[in-house]
């Protein structure tokens, strides 16, 4: 194992990423052939880009890993990790982004059933895919007992604890995972996201800044930003935030589109610095794109929640639950949703309205 430890450094130093001991525990939890580990290390680096080429790239070098050792089980592991990365570029299709995430889970745990992150990306596809809560919980629990040392296992129990409504805990579990691994930029903006659910609004700008001070280009950490100004009802801050997105170096096509239409939809929910409520006369065109071309069903749910058209942000939650989006995880917890009073639509005791 001393060999492949520093062939693991070495290729890393190549890479230009920093490996924390749970990283290296996890490359060297079974051994492998060299090139499986230089493309897994490869992929590693990619998918920490967190744009679209490195979502494509990461998804090439992990296929080159499970290639060169069908049995690499970590290989399986990050690329259901990969999968979702993809689907946030616009890579995969939420319909071609299920069965993929779910096939390599599945095949991570069925390789090494001790690997702890096998079992926490097989529990993140029960919870964030199927819906399965009664079956992610244990999964999650399972990755702990294997490894209470793995960043990747707090922060994927952290984020399953949030979003069920157990906040106090999942900051906790947010925060070991990013004490285990202070240098990743993921972690760290997890953890002003999970300020920001919990209603801790000065905390999250404080943390997402620290990521900012770490990547200024870093979109996750400056839309996390733009969203904790508009709760605070610092309005003006949160379209200035929002509109630094589009134009980042890295933004690639699809990104440019996507974050061009939030931020022109802020101007207009926005406009003077308070909430218009008659913005939807002016933003009906953007709306309509926004929802058919960037199935951003959820999000305009949520502006009408905010703007208290309860019909309109009704129809678009049942919209979302009938087409299983993942978004609707939020749903117990988005502090934009707390105007509205109704059963949860995954419960499927939501009321049906017409679709503007």
């Amino acid at each position: 194992m001393r060999l492949e430890g520093d062939v693991s450094q070495s290729i890393a130093r190549e890479v230009g990423i920093k490996l924390t001991p749970p990283a290296q525990r996890w490359i060297e939890h079974k051994q492998t052939v060299p090139e499986a580990r230089d493309a897994y290390l490869r992929a590693r680096f990619f998918m920490d880009r967190d744009d679209k080429e490195g979502a494509i790239k990461c998804m090439q070098y992990l296929q080159e890993a499970t290639a060169k050792d069908p049995h690499y089980a970590a290989a399986y592991a990050l690329l259901a990790q990969c999968y979702e990365y993809a689907y946030d570029h616009d890579v995969l299709s939420l319909s071609e982004r299920a069965p993929k995430e779910k096939a390599a889970a599945m095949r991570a745990v069925e390789l090494d059933d001790g690997l702890a992150e096998a079992h926490v990306v097989l529990a993140d596809y029960y919870f964030e895919q199927a819906w399965d809560f009664a079956n992610a919980e244990p999964e999650y629990k399972r990755a702990l007992e294997l490894d209470p040392n793995s960043s990747v296992v707090h922060e994927g129990y952290a984020d399953y604890l949030r979003l069920t409504g157990t906040m106090d805990r999942g900051v906790q579990e947010q925060q070991w995972a990013h004490e285990l691994d202070p240098l990743s930029r993921l972690v760290a903006n997890k953890l002003g996201w999970t300020f920001l659910y919990a209603r801790r609004y000065d905390e999250a700008v404080v943390q997402l800044r620290k990521v900012l001070e770490m990547d200024p280009n870093y979109h996750r950490s400056i839309w996390g930003l733009s969203r904790t100004y508009e709760l605070k009802g610092m309005y003006k801050e949160a379209i200035s935030e929002c509109r630094k997105i589009p134009a980042l170096p890295n933004s690639d096509s699809f990104s440019k589109v996507h974050f061009g239409r939030r931020c022109s939809l802020y101007e207009k929910l926005y406009a003077g610095g308070h909430i218009n409520r008659r913005w939807y006369a002016s933003a009906r065109q953007e709306i309509r794109e926004s929802i058919e071309e960037d199935d951003e069903a959820y999000a305009i749910a949520a502006l009408y929640a905010e703007s208290e058209e309860t019909d309109k942000a009704m129809d678009l939650l049942e919209r979302g639950y009938a087409q299983h989006d993942t978004a609707l995880e939020q749903l117990k917890v988005d502090p934009r949703l707390d105007n509205l009073s109704f059963h949860s639509p995954l419960s499927g005791t939501a009321s049906s309205h017409e679709l503007p």
